[in-house]
């Protein structure tokens, strides 16, 4: 709808699919809760009972085992699990076109262009690793395709040298405008600006007039040579300086270094290799000659950015195999241009991978613990120790909310440890982070609702798996209505907390109000106070969407044995749904866009929780039912099987990459926009040159200035223009030579060549015809020296204002 391709425009699509998300779980959650109220409700409140009360009434525990009714939890398992599965397809029906303009356009207007047509090459072999090597490479293989391509430099050192100098330069702006404010205080009272009074009426001490800042540095200095001393022993030497002019000499002299070592990078990029005679075994295959010797500095990385002229060359790129071996010229779309971390973008893939081992085993670790920290908070009894009577208030608030509230807090401490795990790996691209943290933080989510049902730790309950697999389900079947309680409760609790402490900002309320009142804005530096002001808050996608995907398998599992629960999930999504909605408008920007890639992490986990779902309700009717009941959810379970079949067949293979066909009807269609383009602007410009023939030189110089007048009649009046034979540089262009008739045929036979020629030159491809030369975005913003900070920011009105004319403000 018109409604909806707004939404998407303002949001983006990743926030986009969360939103449609939210709406998937609300619509399962609702409709299935009417078909509850239709079909198992009636059933467990008018069964014969078994001893239960309360709320247990509602639920499947009141249904006895072996009876009849149980068929009602059949019926409306294979029913709502039809609805959710038939919901999925739409989706995805809906998210496929907007991926395919995605992969096409990358859904921001600006490097369009170069978004479309550039890949990612790692794993390029030493002797590639030149922007002339590469490039005639790619060449040699898809020739008069390949527009530029630009290998990667290790700025490693260069970077650090700078983030020490931004280090350097921030506490420079902070002790001055901690001194500024000390001198204010100081002047103010001396002026009886501020009267400062204490308790019972006497007066404060008069502050001391603020004293230069100093620092203490400490040196590692060699330690004199002694009889007994061991040699080469080095010893900590502290000194104090002015902090202001300490700084100032450190941002020079690393000023200095930094321009070094650039023009030593750039130097070294620059510099021409001798060629060599031996035959590299890529080109032993293609049967090309040997380009270069391998770069033995080390100062150029293994990975590289190569622009295609066209999308179809491109795809076709990404799609085949260069080389024939997986880890020689690996050949992936380059994520958009604000995903990459530019840090990371120059280190090899196989420091990633493995660094990305490492923080998998220690996460693997981690969810063994958690699983024993879940199992003793869900613990009968655990909390409230025995002290209250059996069904009393504070007991099953001891033994019910306590335990949700502690293991939600602890839980939501996890995201930040895998952040931290994810920028130790290394990983290239914002969405890379946003989809590791996305997957252990979902397993943690997942740990948590299984072991609050099994109990037991990770490592008790696989023995038990393992020795006895039929007998461990149908108890851990035995037990899920009985959890029902603990569920319903974690998702009252859960339905007014996330998202209203997200959209009530009191985070950031805390943090202005104490910037305010305890810390004072005139104690601030310029860039934190723009920090504040101006930064843009990230939608957390990583962490909301495990959480959404968590209250949908409560609903998915208890919506047929405990129906209640529904009533809590269908507010939950309805609530989170409008404050989504709201905070991804208002609140929240989307820095970088992956392409909804996450949605295919959560096609996968949610197919696997129906699997799960599927079998413990197949358990839970075998237990107590017939096989007749159990085989009824079998059935579903092979539907379900299916339809992710399908799903995967019609949906995810196909786009997971722009398909060849697709990629040259959008080169021929942007081809025929731009001919149709230069074809207007010649008619139109054809048409005003024959016009201005049956006018003189003097006719045709009013025609000019009557057409200028009415192109600028938005911004000047008919007083304030010109005639254009005095100071326009179109008529200039266009007047070269001695007579009117002359002009007019001069300029249009220039022009008529000049269409020609950029209508025709590269099948009329838009962005190959462009004569200027053009910023390429995926060139290392650090070797852009424009963007270098090398002096501190002025605080205020500037570092030469006199102390006492700042002050009338912040008194």
């Amino acid at each position: 709808s018109a409604e909806q391709r707004e939404l998407l425009r303002l949001v983006g699509l990743d926030v986009f699919v969360v939103i449609r998300f939210l709406d998937f779980c609300y619509d399962t959650a609702f409709w299935s809760l009417m078909l509850a109220c239709l079909t198992v409700v009636p059933v467990f409140v008018t069964a014969d009972g078994v001893g239960e009360v309360g709320y247990f009434t509602t639920t499947a525990s009141n249904v006895a085992k072996y009876s009849n009714r149980l068929w009602a939890i059949a019926v409306f398992g294979v029913l709502q699990y039809a609805f959710v599965l038939r919901r999925l397809w739409i989706e995805w029906e809906i998210f496929i076109p907007l991926r395919y303009e995605f992969l096409e356009t990358g859904g921001l207007d600006e490097y369009q262009d170069q978004f479309r047509h550039t890949c990612l090459i790692e794993y390029i072999p030493h002797t590639l690793r030149r922007d002339k090597e590469l490039y005639e490479f790619f060449d040699s293989i898809f020739p008069g395709q390949i527009r530029r391509a630009e290998v990667f430099v290790n700025t490693e050192s260069l970077k650090n040298l700078i983030d020490e100098r931004q280090q350097h330069i921030v506490k420079f702006e902070d002790t001055y405008a901690k001194k500024v404010h000390k001198m204010a205080e100081y002047i103010r009272h001396q002026k009886g600006k501020l009267q400062r009074r204490g308790r019972f009426g006497s007066s404060i001490p008069s502050p001391t007039e603020p004293k230069e800042p100093r620092i203490v540095v400490v040196h590692e200095i060699d330690k004199p040579q002694g009889c007994f001393s061991p040699q080469n022993e080095r010893v900590r030497d502290p000194r104090t300086y002015d902090a202001l002019p300490y700084r100032i000499h450190e941002i020079e002299r690393l000023n200095h270094e930094i321009d070094d070592e650039f023009f030593r990078l750039i130097d070294a990029r620059r510099g021409v290799v001798p060629p060599r005679r031996s035959v590299l075994f890529i080109y032993r295959w293609l049967g090309l000659k040997y380009f270069g010797q391998p770069d033995t500095t080390k100062l150029r990385s293994s990975t590289a950015v190569v622009e295609f002229r066209t999308l179809t060359a491109k795809q076709q790129a990404i799609q085949c195999n260069i080389t024939g071996s997986s880890n020689v010229m690996a050949v992936s779309p380059v994520p958009p241009v604000h995903d990459i971390i530019w840090d990371n973008a120059p280190v090899s893939k196989s420091l990633v991978r493995a660094r990305r081992v490492w923080s998998n085993t220690v996460l693997v670790g981690c969810i063994l613990l958690w699983s024993l920290v879940v199992t003793v908070l869900r613990s009968k009894g655990t909390l409230s120790m025995g002290l209250f009577e059996e069904g009393s208030a504070l007991r099953a608030l001891l033994d019910t909310y306590i335990p949700v509230l502690v293991i939600e807090c602890l839980v939501r401490i996890a995201p930040h440890v895998m952040k931290l795990l994810a920028r130790w790996s290394r990983f290239k691209a914002l969405s890379d982070i946003d989809l590791f943290v996305f997957r252990w933080y979902f397993s943690f989510r997942f740990v948590s609702f299984v072991f609050a049902i099994i109990g037991g730790s990770l490592v008790t309950s696989g023995q038990q798996f393992v020795d006895n697999p039929y007998g461990f389900v149908t108890e851990l079947s035995r037990k899920v209505p009985e959890q029902a309680q603990y569920f319903t409760a974690y998702v009252i609790v859960l339905s007014g907390g996330p998202g209203f402490f997200f959209l009530s900002q009191c985070h950031r309320l805390f943090q202005t109000w104490f910037v305010r009142q305890i810390v004072k804005e005139e104690a601030l530096s310029e860039r934190k106070l723009m920090q504040m002001k101006g930064r843009i808050n990230k939608f957390a996608t990583e962490e909301l969407m495990p959480l959404y995907i968590f209250i949908s398998m409560i609903g998915l599992l208890y919506g047929a044995l405990a129906p209640i629960c529904l009533v809590f999930v269908a507010i939950f999504f309805k609530l989170n749904g409008k404050i989504t909605r709201f905070m991804g408008l208002y609140l929240y920007g989307t820095p970088y866009q992956s392409g909804g890639a996450h949605f295919y992490t959560v096609n996968n986990i949610y197919f696997a929780m129906m699997y799960m779902m599927i079998v413990l309700l197949t358990g839970y009717l075998s237990f107590n039912g017939t096989a007749w009941k159990a085989s009824a959810m079998f059935l579903m379970l092979c539907v379900t099987g299916i339809v992710h079949l399908g799903i995967q067949r019609t949906f995810i293979n196909p786009s997971r990459a722009l398909a060849l066909t697709k990629a040259r009807l959008s080169d021929d269609l942007r081809s025929d926009q731009f001919k149709e383009r230069k074809l207007d602007e010649y008619e139109k410009v054809k048409a005003a040159l024959d016009e201005a023939e049956s006018v003189d030189e003097e006719g045709l110089n009013r025609l000019l200035q009557r057409k200028r007048q009415l192109l600028l009649a938005d911004s000047i009046t008919d007083e304030e223009s010109t005639p254009l034979t005095d100071d326009s540089e179109r008529l200039e262009s266009i007047s070269r030579g001695t007579s009117a008739e002359e002009r007019r045929r001069e300029t249009v036979e220039n022009f008529r060549q000049r269409y020609r020629r950029m209508a025709s030159r590269h099948h009329g491809s838009p962005v190959a015809s462009q004569q200027r030369e053009e910023i390429f975005a995926y060139r290392q913003p650090v070797l852009n020296r424009e963007l270098w900070e090398t002096a501190p920011r002025p605080y205020r009105g500037g570092w030469n204002k006199q102390m006492s004319e700042s002050l009338d403000y912040w008194a």
